[in-house]
């Protein structure tokens, strides 16, 4: 049955409309209030709706632990939900208004968030799925091991991207501090990465749009950074056996055209480091400038004798079509069916 609170909050609020799901689609519909603030939703093909007013208790679970529950939806529409909720496999948490803190996103869950706030550390672990497309999301984000989707709204300070994670970023902004470990992939397309971004022994790093702040930091073996596109600064500290791939046109040393850099995929290593000034055409139009220094001093930009410098010759990015750029819009409002 199709609750007439429900249907009143999706007329009056079209935002909301666009995302939560049908409650037609569910056995069960719990609102709260006016009912009582449940402690836990296991129950397959239940739709749960916090309004103002309402706050989830300590430890508030979605789904079950075993990952057998199908079909549950969480909707914050206003209330608080601050006390370590757990969503199970099964179960799509939206936030699109009031609280969340100490949140864990289990495998197989998936949160969207596109309104209110994130307090305190929030966890996507293995196989879940967390989509950021608008609210406010407070410092120490920790992908450990789930896919984090970053489309819009403010994330905080101190995002941490662990073993087995994949963080896009494709719009939104994403504060200073940002930490690339060991087995962690960042893509970076779009929306502005703050300073000091950290990319440590053993992560993958793609830029291909968007902006980056002062301070990369491209730390330890096997910790490879490639940019083909964006914008960034050219205060960068580049230690022993990490990488660092430029993808472009028109490099020039001090000046100079690289030679062996003629057609598309041709590609040479840098190995002068005595304070040589890089220049060049990423794909995307955007310039880039590093000056690639092999004497360490605090503050400054410092490319390790044993850093890797890798220039590569690609393809202009061609205009994206009205279409395409029509459907990327229309992500964030795609609307969770059941089938």
């Amino acid at each position: 049955m199709i609750r007439l609170r429900s249907l009143l909050l999706i007329a009056l609020t079209a935002s909301l409309a666009r995302a939560q799901s049908d409650p037609g689609l569910f056995d069960q519909v719990i609102d709260t209030p006016p009912a009582t603030e449940p402690a836990e939703v296991t129950t397959s093909n239940t739709q749960l709706n916090v309004y103002a007013g309402a706050r989830l208790p300590w430890r508030f679970t979605a789904g079950r632990e075993d990952g057998s529950s199908e079909n549950l939806e969480i909707n914050l529409l206003g209330g608080q939900a601050t006390m370590n909720p757990r969503a199970y496999a099964g179960v799509t948490f939206n936030v699109y208004e009031g609280q969340i803190g100490g949140a864990v996103a289990w495998e197989g869950s998936t949160y969207n968030i596109l309104g209110g706030t994130v307090l305190s550390q929030f966890n996507a672990e293995e196989g879940s799925t967390v989509n950021i497309s608008g609210g406010e999301v407070t410092p120490d984000f920790r992908a450990v091991g789930g896919t984090v989707n970053i489309s819009g709204g403010e994330v905080g300070r101190l995002f941490n991207t662990f073993s087995g994670s994949v963080v896009n970023i494709t719009g939104g902004s994403v504060g200073h501090s940002f930490q690339a470990y060991r087995g962690g992939r960042v893509r970076i397309a779009g929306g502005e990465v703050g300073s000091n971004f950290q990319a440590r022994s053993g992560s993958l790093v793609t830029m291909t749009g968007g902006s980056l702040g002062p301070g990369l930091t491209i730390g330890g073996s096997d910790a490879v950074v490639t940019v083909s596109g964006g914008s960034l600064s050219d205060n960068a500290v580049v230690y022993p056996n990490a990488e660092l791939h430029l993808i472009g046109d028109e490099f020039r040393l001090d000046g100079v055209l690289m030679p062996g850099l003629q057609e598309p995929g041709d590609s040479v290593l840098v190995t002068d480091r005595q304070r040589r000034v890089l220049t060049g055409e990423l794909t995307d139009g955007n310039g880039v400038r590093f000056v690639l220094d092999d004497v360490f001093q605090t503050g400054r930009p410092w490319f390790h004798p044993r850093a890797i410098v890798r220039l590569t010759v690609g393809l202009p990015v061609p205009e994206p079509s009205a279409a395409w750029l029509l459907a990327v819009g229309l992500l964030p409002l795609a609307v969770r069916r059941r089938h």
